[in-house]
């Protein structure tokens, strides 16, 4: 991308931020989805990429095994009370296929917070760890390789990370129960996040815009996938492998080159509901596609399906692919995210979340009309 059309961008980004801002001080916690333009929704989402964090120490890259974190003189004891503290550091390395921060063998508690990792390898990579044990909060990162990588860790938090040109964002191996909350992956060549042999996982309210394929659930069951937003992703915005009885619901689609949702042969029992779809897969008949089983596409207990920016307006939406599924109840409006009860204080602040994507609706049409004015 040339320095000319990244100035570009970022003029727009900052334009329908500020409109964004003037909206929201607008808005209220009971906003209906009932008023809005469905007309309106025919448009792009612009988001917003923060810059590097400053003000951070140099430090060299970080390598930790069998617990020597005392090598390292980081504050903390270890302990679930008092963990070990990896944060407010700056680690830019130049060293080929080495991780910024490498964590292994670990029966001790750490937090990963508020660092800066570039890296010419994987950004941090934490493997084998105590059940619960890890937290990587509020990191930045960019590098060639994975973002963050997780094998064989149980119950983390991995929670308002930027990910920001990596090779892939974040891979899961076996880290089932763990929390994945409010990160940006942005640029990403292969996967915004990849799930492998993990399960009753939950991933809310988080950003994949120009990635391959913004979410991916390999084998994966039990999962709940919710409010997430997937833009501009080079084929999908969600894609199901082998994945059983996932719930997707309240995210956003928008503009992936092929289907805003697809589901494999091996993918059953899965519900998705109550997810906007915008001008997926322009050049098909549906923005969603079912080659799996058993699949069902509304919400069985309200009678509620998704919002289709494309839809007649009456009748079922068909989904394509051989399990001729269809959403039986396709909503008229976008509908709004309310949170999930048992991880509420979790999400703490983030509760305006809930509200984005009707917001948004209404910067929409300046978006697109900012890119207009740009191509003329």
């Amino acid at each position: 991308m040339s320095k000319k059309n990244k100035n570009q961008n970022q003029n727009e980004i900052l334009a329908v931020l500020t409109v964004f801002l003037i909206l929201l001080s607008f808005t209220s916690h009971n906003f209906s989805a009932s008023a809005t333009n469905i007309e309106q929704t025919k448009t792009l989402i612009s988001i917003e990429v923060p810059p590097p964090p400053s003000g951070l120490v140099n430090h060299t890259t970080i390598n930790v095994i069998n617990d020597n974190f005392t090598d390292y003189s980081f504050p903390g004891s270890g302990t679930k009370e008092d963990p070990y503290l990896i944060q407010n550091l700056n680690i830019n390395s130049e060293q080929f296929g080495i991780p910024g921060i490498y964590i292994e063998d670990s029966k001790k508690y750490f937090t990963i917070q508020n660092c800066y990792v570039k890296t010419r390898g994987p950004g941090i990579t934490i493997k084998k760890v105590n059940d619960g044990a890890g937290k990587v909060i509020d990191n930045y990162i960019t590098c060639i390789g994975i973002g963050l990588e997780v094998r064989f860790g149980f119950n983390l938090l991995i929670e308002g990370n930027n990910f920001i040109d990596v090779n892939q964002g974040i891979y899961l191996q076996t880290a089932d129960g763990s929390v994945i909350l409010e990160n940006l992956i942005y640029e990403s060549f292969m996967d915004g996040i990849s799930f492998y042999q993990t399960d009753n996982c939950k991933l809310v309210n988080n950003t994949f815009v120009e990635t391959k394929i913004g979410i991916s659930l390999g084998t994966a069951s039990d999962c709940t996938v919710a409010n997430n937003t997937c833009i501009d992703n080079a084929e999908y915005g969600i894609k199901l492998y082998d994945a059983q009885n996932n719930d997707l619901m309240y995210n956003t689609l928008v503009s992936n080159n092929e289907y805003g949702i697809y589901l494999r042969d091996i993918a059953s029992k899965n519900k998705i509901h109550h997810n906007v779809f915008i001008d997926n897969n322009v050049l098909g008949s549906s923005q969603a596609e079912d080659e799996g089983t058993s699949n069902i596409w509304y919400n069985d207990d309200s009678n509620e399906g998704n919002y289709w920016d494309d839809w007649s307006g009456s009748g079922s939406y068909l989904i394509g692919g051989p399990a001729n599924s269809e959403d039986l109840y396709p909503l008229n409006a976008i509908p709004v995210f309310t949170g999930l009860g048992e991880i509420e204080d979790l999400l703490e602040e983030s509760f305006l979340s809930s509200i984005y994507i009707v917001l948004a609706v209404g910067v929409l049409a300046l978006s697109l009309r900012f890119r207009r004015k740009r191509k003329n």
